[in-house]
């Protein structure tokens, strides 16, 4: 039963889920979404976007790297959020 209903209710809850955003598209407005906090202004540039958790190890692991992006890349015009 549960997973004749998972199988229901998926695609409609898929359905309402607004697209994902293309490379080259503009970043969806934040007010849009129940996110807090303000960009950077970003025309001309290439922004990374990077959606973490405080609980997750390896999006932890991830920020030395993403440090050493920025480091090599913010001159360039790479901006990146997290």
């Amino acid at each position: 039963l549960a997973r004749l209903l998972l199988a229901l209710l998926l695609p409609l809850a898929a359905a309402r889920l607004p697209a994902a955003p293309r490379a080259g598209e503009p970043f969806p407005r934040l007010a849009d979404h129940a996110l807090e906090g303000s960009l950077p202004e970003l025309e001309g540039r290439l922004l990374l976007v990077d959606f973490w958790a405080s609980w997750c190890a390896p999006c932890k692991a991830a920020f030395p790297a993403l440090a050493r992006i920025h480091a090599d890349y913010a001159p360039r015009g790479v901006t990146i959020v997290g």
